[in-house]
């Protein structure tokens, strides 16, 4: 599956804000059993937003957007993306009922601008927002007019304070993706943290099989702090995954196995995750 995630904010183009989405959608996509193929940032830009967007559809079955839902100016994603697909705004009557109602909890008027959070492109299904008063968005594009052959993509649209936009993901949306995209394939993720060096266990890894002799891991990333190598490997999910690894088998006689993860996955489950490459 082809995932991509833009973030949009001039905050993060000026180093103001950390980009704090990338890191903790990709761990969350990862958990769910997928994989971010590309990500990008753009700043509160229309001509930047609509680019980012198009070209995405043009790739990825799957497209996340945060940031840019506000009431504010500066606030284009809906409005831009609602122009590119062709799509009409119109009001959810729903929405603005949540909306005022958001705000006669904290006994405050319900400022006029905030009414256009309430517009949601046609064909757009809403995610609730409970921490805050702009929806996400989840769109199916079919035909999708950008990519070869009209195939089908999903772009899902969320706001960009972390206090909304996390529980909307891990509430509303994985559900979502799992009812909608069923993952077609399992995979596993396994983590060492060795003395040894980065050449020398790279080469020892990618020719050792993690998982008894059903898969092969491909070595993704390794990287040196302190004298402490990290290596992270895919593999494809076996029901015979053991754990822990014997370090002893693939570490030469300089290298020692200080600390090993196992997959992020089987923390949360007994049985075989079910999760998608």
């Amino acid at each position: 599956m082809n995932i991509e995630l833009i973030n949009t904010g001039s905050e993060l183009m000026l180093g103001r804000v950390v980009n704090s989405h990338q890191s903790w959608i990709g761990r969350e996509l990862a958990g769910w059993g997928c994989v971010v193929t590309r990500q990008v940032a753009v700043g509160d830009s229309a001509p930047d937003i609509r680019a980012a967007v198009r070209d995405a559809l043009g790739r990825a079955d799957l497209v996340i957007v945060t940031g840019g839902l506000g009431p504010t100016a500066d606030d284009l994603t809906r409005d831009v993306i609602a122009e590119l697909l062709g799509k009409e705004l119109r009001e959810d009557k729903t929405m603005v009922a949540r909306i005022e109602e958001f705000f006669a909890q904290r006994h405050r008027p319900t400022p006029p601008r905030t009414r256009v959070q309430a517009l949601v492109p046609d064909g757009a299904r809403v995610l609730a927002n409970a921490h805050g008063t702009a929806p996400g968005l989840f769109m199916e594009t079919s035909p999708n007019p950008f990519r070869p052959g009209g195939e089908k993509s999903w772009l899902v649209m969320l706001p960009g304070p972390p206090r909304e936009l996390r529980p909307m993901f891990t509430e509303q949306l994985i559900p979502l993706l799992r009812q909608k995209l069923p993952p077609p394939r399992a995979f596993a993720c396994r983590t060492l943290k060795t003395t040894d060096a980065p050449g020398t266990l790279v080469t020892r890894l990618a020719s050792w099989p993690p998982v008894h002799d059903s898969a092969v891991a491909s070595v993704r990333r390794c990287s040196i702090s302190k004298r402490t190598t990290t290596v992270s490997s895919w593999s494809s999910f076996s029901p015979k995954m053991c754990w822990p690894m014997r370090a002893r088998t693939i570490c030469s006689a300089r290298a020692t196995v200080v600390w090993a993860s196992p997959p992020r996955a089987s923390r949360r489950t007994s049985t075989a995750p079910t999760c998608a490459q």
